[in-house]
């Protein structure tokens, strides 16, 4: 019988408590140990699953036998994690972006590939079923030749001048929002279609150059709210992206349309059950997330019947279920994002900076 995979998870906000949770659904991995710099979350964690639990993720890295660490730390902190881990020869699940620079990342890539660490970074939206079905019509042909891809991730949250986040000061006057959200959709694009971004053409803005925080300092603004990106892929086809964390009413508004010879498809994060086919004869026809209706890997990882929403949990839980099984069972997952994907997109997020300051097309490759 094989033993169980040790897992530590380091950061213990919202998204490392979803880890934790997708993790224990996981039947051959275990949580062995916690660590987070706020000792009543170490506590608390550490006390529900009796395990050992640190506020220093160095001292969780000398003392405890970790197969895999999730690296679920605020962005500042996620280069010097993910060396720590991959330098002690443990696998890494990270949360992006990969590290804070394009030097980072390729150090992060290259330490990876040479002490042979099993490495992924968690960009989940590619492990939903609708949008695995999505890349499998375009990849076998069955969509017929891509003539356009379009849509937006979009988000309320900072539209209003009180409204304050430890991201807003943490980027600097480097990428915010285009980093934040805009990276997702730039992975989503590049999985979907099987090529990479060759250009891009970027227009960011501000919507409040200051904001207030909670204890009513006003701070100055320098990242980015959003924008407006033209796209080129590789083999030249465009694509044209909107990002927003300012737009009242979108709560977590991924959308993305790949519009082909046969027929386009779409898919919105907050409908993530369904893919929406539309014809120009026929209407609009909606593939329910069930593995009776979907291809390739998509059939099997839409494990609930139809009309039991498949919705951003299910996704991460994919997400990391493909990369222990990439790991453990060595079987390969396009779904299960690697370091090197990171990478790539990281050089979309730096080419849109420097467009937006050049007011022109910046080519990435």
């Amino acid at each position: 019988m094989m033993n169980k995979i040790r897992t530590a998870v380091v950061g213990l906000g919202f998204i490392g408590a979803r880890h934790i949770d997708a993790i224990r659904r996981i039947g051959n991995a275990e949580i062995a140990a916690v660590a987070d710099l706020n000792p009543n979350a170490v506590k608390k964690f550490s006390g529900d699953f009796g395990i050992a639990g640190y506020t220093d993720y160095t001292e969780l890295l000398e003392n405890e036998r970790i197969d895999v660490l999730h690296n679920c730390t605020p962005n500042s902190l996620h280069f010097e994690v993910n060396k720590a881990a991959i330098v002690k020869g443990v696998n890494i699940y990270s949360e992006k972006p990969l590290a804070a620079t394009i030097e980072q990342g390729e150090e992060l890539v290259r330490l990876a590939n040479e002490c042979k660490a099993a490495n992924a970074v968690n960009f989940n939206y590619r492990a939903n079923p609708a949008v695995m079905e999505m890349r499998e019509r375009v990849q076998n042909g069955a969509a017929g030749r891509c003539y356009l891809i379009h849509g937006s991730y979009m988000q309320d949250w900072l539209s209003e001048e009180t409204d304050y986040d430890w991201r807003v000061a943490e980027s600097g006057n480097g990428p915010r929002a285009l980093a934040d959200i805009g990276s997702h959709w730039f992975d989503l694009a590049q999985f979907v279609y099987g090529k990479r971004i060759a250009s891009v053409c970027a227009a960011p803005f501000i919507a409040h150059n200051t904001r207030q925080k909670p204890d009513g300092e006003r701070v100055a603004v320098e990242n980015d709210d959003g924008a407006s990106v033209l796209i080129r892929f590789e083999d030249g086809l465009t694509a044209n992206l909107v990002v927003s964390q300012v737009s009242a009413g979108y709560k977590n508004s991924v959308s993305i349309s790949v519009d082909c010879q046969n027929y386009s498809m779409r898919w919105q994060q907050q409908d993530a059950d369904k893919l929406v086919i539309g014809k120009r004869d026929g209407g609009e026809e909606r593939v329910y997330a069930a593995s009776q209706y979907f291809h390739g890997e998509a059939k099997r990882w839409a494990f609930l019947p139809n009309g039991h929403a498949a919705g951003w949990s299910e996704a991460l839980f994919n997400a990391i279920a493909m990369y222990y099984e990439n790991v453990f069972m060595k079987t390969a997952h396009p779904a299960c994002a690697s370091f090197s994907d990171a990478l790539e997109v990281m050089r979309v997020v730096s080419a849109c900076a420097a467009s937006g300051k050049e007011k022109r097309f910046v080519d990435i490759y």
